[in-house]
């Protein structure tokens, strides 16, 4: 195993999934079965030769001269580029399509199917063979991913938060010739293509980048890095290159480019060492961060332990400490804590603080107490009433002396002495000042925090729990629940980009804030609190053991799953997912629900109730994203990236604003379309199918690599019908099945069979979008020529 401290990070990446995972990959991978670039150079040479020896003496010595040439040159780039004139296109094509072409009937390499496996987000490959697509049956998701090519990187800038994963093929896919790039001119073109840059900008932004299989001097890399860095001001940090190589080249561009170096063995080219590795990364990082286990110091506990100590009065006598208002206890209690916390060696701090707690026991359950007079002080604060009172602790309302106003959570007193207790505690008062200090954007803002007693101090957030706004029925349009579900996503995706990686993990209505709902129903926005767990291990017993909360934990918190991690952004796709089922039914989930049969059928059937006029397959779309982000295996969840694309996309439909993706197109397509009422929807190939009782099947279907939408109709006789009518009926029938699709400007091929017939038809996105409602009219009335042939 490698014991790296970058192995070590990047099995933490891999083990809580905080940021997409994206393999760039090189020719390296596919190496012996596909010729290396060299070795690539290598056979169009001998082709090359071959062909010269075919010409006469005169025209035969200018190639073995132009041959010569090119071999003396080092660029591989432009090499072969010399190769290809030397050939000619037709030639260079073929040959390269003949070699390149084994990749699709060989063994796969083992490496590519590990590497799918681990379930990426996707992967960029540097390389024209075929391994890379046939492996992606190996990923976890079962889906086809999408394929993303040269010149159309534009259409895809959307290709972390798909539903399905993704395949980026920069420098070309074997069929298409016209997109590869072999030559020092088509690096040049690649590199004045904004769309790709904008595509890599986003990329390196907004993932986490493996590179394996490629190269230091590879300036298909490097050169895009450099052009992107400079362009956006910006430096990439966070991303790994695996790599076999031991040379200083390597770590020189590594440390250039904010790429750590992660090596490994392969004297016998077969991989092995890495696909060890790659095994590893599939194991779970068990540990808390323990950054965040710090413990939590008063700000106003400024007094040195010894220095207290020191003064030998009797305020920390215990017997006279406990005969103290509680305000003067707190303040005391705080002191003392703050200079335990100043020993270095964690093991007798943690042997002083307990023994600290078991001194001062009776002090310390007095300062739980908290006034609500108005004239009672809380840490300095003038308490002023009791907000809300929970499984794990009360809110109050407070002041400062300025008459600036927060919300005081103190925790009850329940756990007192349990080591997980103040674990939690400390972690979700850290998670919550490194937020604050990152200023995410919809997170409560961070004041102060006290471990006597546990308490946390935030800002006053004016307005309803998303529970109580629920409960009272002020979210009963799909404006409301979409806002605040886009809004949600973009805060748990932001807390978790941060470099501290901070995870909620308990996520649920009654710890969503909505601020100025009521003040301001222009301008409103989701505010989300309690950070990184305030349930706890331990927690469930009589005191919660029915709270709502614990149907919003995922599995893999309440219980052992193996191989799943309750340190996860996918337990955030959780507590959303049935956060959104709350959103839309009004009822709160209970732990395991998503186990039952009926799960599918209860989240369905709570979701059509909701109809949306404006976008009519809205309900269904919601339904698929809360059962795709509440599944037992983790690692077939939905992403936040995934969660917030499709809220994203939808929300935009219902506004009409653009950004609105070609699978939420094709299903509102499908949904208007009478013939189709009873579609299936499948993500796999993103299509809406339907069959009628004579065997019509109609398809409509997004097509990622041309950006269109696809129209299929097809029909084929079974013996039931009158077929002397079926024909007499099926050459005009066809005819006007045609004529009126073309009217809209479908693009279509008919395959006449001998009984029976395929029509395929497709038509540009932008063309669907901008008239749903009369593209689905103008295909009922073409699936109409086709019903009347299939009736008889």
């Amino acid at each position: 195993m490698n014991n790296s401290n970058e192995f070590k990070d990047l099995h933490t990446v891999f083990s809580e999934r905080m940021r997409p995972i994206v393999f760039w990959t090189g020719a390296g991978l596919s190496s012996p079965h596909i010729p290396s670039w060299g070795g690539l150079a290598n056979k169009l040479i001998e082709v090359a030769k071959n062909r010269a020896g075919e010409f006469n003496k005169t025209d035969s010595a200018s190639v073995i001269s132009q041959i010569q040439n090119a071999n003396g040159i080092k660029d591989l780039w432009t090499r072969i580029g010399k190769i290809k004139s030397i050939l000619g296109n037709e030639t260079f094509s073929t040959e390269i399509k003949r070699i390149i072409g084994a990749s699709d009937t060989i063994d796969i390499p083992k490496i590519y199917e590990q590497l799918w496996s681990l379930s990426p987000t996707g992967m960029v490959t540097l390389n024209l063979d075929l391994f890379t697509h046939r492996a992606s049956t190996s990923h976890p998701s079962g889906l086809t991913p999408i394929s993303h090519y040269p010149k159309k990187f534009n259409t895809a800038l959307n290709f972390l938060k798909e539903r399905k994963p993704f395949i980026a093929y920069p420098h070309g896919y074997l069929d298409y010739s016209d997109s590869w790039a072999f030559t020092r001119q088509d690096l040049d073109d690649l590199l004045k293509n904004n769309e790709y840059k904008a595509w890599l900008n986003i990329l390196f932004r907004s993932a986490t980048v493996i590179f394996i299989g490629v190269t230091a001097d590879d300036v298909a890399i490097t050169t895009f890095m450099d052009a992107i860095k400079k362009e956006s001001n910006c430096d990439f940090i966070g991303n790994f290159w695996i790599t076999d190589r031991a040379d200083s080249t390597t770590d020189k561009w590594a440390n250039d480019n904010g790429i750590r170096v992660i090596r490994y063995s392969n004297t016998d080219g077969s991989h092995s060492e890495l696909i060890s590795m790659i095994k590893e990364l599939k194991k779970l990082v068990k540990e808390d961060d323990k950054n965040k286990e710090e413990p939590v110091t008063y700000s106003g506990a400024v007094i040195n332990y010894d220095e207290l100590l020191a003064t030998n009065t009797n305020e920390q006598d215990p017997d006279v400490l406990v005969t103290k208002d509680e305000e003067v206890i707190r303040l005391e209690l705080n002191k003392i804590v703050a200079g335990i916390f100043k020993e270095k060696d964690i093991k007798n701090r943690d042997i002083k603080y307990q023994e600290f707690l078991n001194k001062y026991e009776r002090s310390i359950h007095r300062s739980w107490y908290v006034s609500t007079s108005g004239s009672g002080k809380f840490l300095g604060y003038t308490v002023t009433r009791e907000v809300a009172g929970g499984a794990f602790g009360t809110v109050y309302a407070a002041h400062d002396n300025d008459g600036n106003q927060f919300a005081i959570k103190v925790l009850k007193p329940e756990n007192f002495k349990k080591v997980d207790f103040y674990r939690n505690f400390r972690r979700g008062v850290n998670s919550l000042r490194i937020i604050t200090n990152r200023k995410i954007n919809g997170v409560v803002e961070f004041n102060d925090a006290s471990e006597i007693p546990p308490s946390l101090i935030m800002e006053w957030i004016d307005g309803p729990s998303l529970q109580s706004l629920v409960a009272a029925q002020q979210t009963n349009n799909w404006y409301i629940r979409l806002k605040i579900a886009l809004e949600l996503s973009s805060v748990l995706i932001d807390s978790h980009g941060v470099p501290e990686r901070v995870y909620h993990r308990d996520l649920r209505p009654a710890n969503i804030m909505v601020s100025d709902f009521y003040a301001n129903p222009d301008d409103w926005k989701v505010i989300v609190l309690d950070f990184d767990l305030s349930w706890h291990k331990g927690a469930e017993d009589a005191s919660i053991m029915h709270s709502p909360a614990l149907g919003y934990l995922a599995p893999e918190q309440r219980r052992k799953v193996e191989g799943q991690n309750s340190r996860s952004a996918l337990v955030d796709s959780y507590g959303f997912g049935m956060t959104l089922y709350y959103l839309c039914s009004g009822v709160h989930p209970y732990p395991d629900q998503h186990l039952l049969p009926s799960w599918n059928k209860t989240v369905i059937d709570a979701c059509l109730k909701l109809s949306c006029k404006e976008w009519k397959s809205l309900p269904a779309v919601i339904a698929r994203l809360i059962l795709n982000s509440t599944l037992e295996n983790q690692y077939g969840r939905w992403s936040m990236a995934q969660i917030n694309g499709e809220i994203e996309s939808v929300n935009n439909a219902i506004n009409g604003t653009t950004g609105v993706s070609g699978e939420t197109i094709a299903e509102e397509l499908a949904i208007h379309i009478n013939t189709m009422a009873s579609y299936k929807w499948s993500d796999d190939d993103s299509s809406a199918r339907y069959t009628g009782v004579n065997g019509l099947k109609i398809c409509v279907r997004f097509d990622h690599a041309k950006n269109k939408i696809i129209l299929e109709v097809s029909w084929e006789y079974t013996g039931d019908q009158d077929w002397s009518r079926v024909e007499r009926m099926l050459s005009s029938g066809l005819d006007n099945l045609n004529t009126t699709l073309l009217s809209f400007g479908w693009e279509e091929n008919c395959n006449r069979r001998s009984r029976g017939f395929t029509i395929e038809a497709s038509i540009n996105i932008d063309a669907i979008s901008i008239n749903i409602i009369s593209a689905a009219k103008n295909i009922d009335k073409a699936v109409g020529y086709a019903s009347s042939i299939s009736s008889f």
